[in-house]
């Protein structure tokens, strides 16, 4: 079994706190217009959604999977081939239906020229739909942009840190994410006692 580090240059991955089945039923809902197709599949395979090293800027193929961690039962991962993680899915999908979700996006490869660290958290706060944001992008330099909405999981003494690509980072992410209760390192969050699902268009 391959994690996304091990297979993509970089990516972004989404946690739903939904369970799969509101999840599938849901966004065949909300993506209709898109005349999805979905099919089973026995093992979670993100190489079903991109075989190449490099996620697709904008493609124009759908696809992304769905799967319901073994180490999180009632949560879902959201897998897309596209470089933003089709963050406008997971946010809609969080504010019309009322549930949590992370979408973190990862370099993992030295020879990217345009790194880029990503930590969203979508969420209610007291009733209203709330956006947590925190990224670190090179460009022409790098640049650093953190909201006013920290979660209890961060260390905010990170954003002071004088290095940007310090203040964010994929080690840092995966901390945030573990205090979450979700362990992206560890090879069972890629692995489901159900059925995966793969949507394609």
């Amino acid at each position: 079994m391959q994690t996304p580090f091990q297979l993509y240059d970089s990516f972004k991955i989404s946690i739903i706190q939904d369970s799969i089945d509101r999840v599938n039923n849901n966004l065949k809902a909300f993506l209709h217009d898109f005349s999805l197709k979905q099919k089973a599949l026995e093992k979670v395979d993100l190489k079903k959604v991109c075989s190449t090293r490099t996620i697709p800027y904008n493609s124009n193929k759908i696809k992304f999977v769905l799967y319901e961690p073994v180490t999180n039962p009632g949560s879902t991962v959201f897998f897309a081939n596209f470089t933003d993680g089709w963050y406008t899915a997971v946010r809609n999908y969080s504010k019309i239906y009322k549930k949590n979700a992370f979408q973190v996006g990862f370099t993992t490869s030295e020879l990217i020229d345009y790194p880029a660290f990503f930590f969203y958290y979508f969420y209610l706060n007291k009733g209203k739909f709330t956006e947590r944001t925190v990224h670190a992008i090179k460009e022409d330099k790098w640049v650093f942009y953190s909201d006013d909405n920290p979660l209890a999981i961060e260390d905010v003494a990170n954003y002071t840190k004088r290095s940007i690509k310090d203040r964010i980072n994929n080690n840092i992410i995966i901390e945030y994410l573990k205090k979450a209760g979700y362990d992206l390192t560890d090879i069972p969050f890629y692995t489901s006692n159900k059925k995966a699902i793969l949507f394609t268009n």
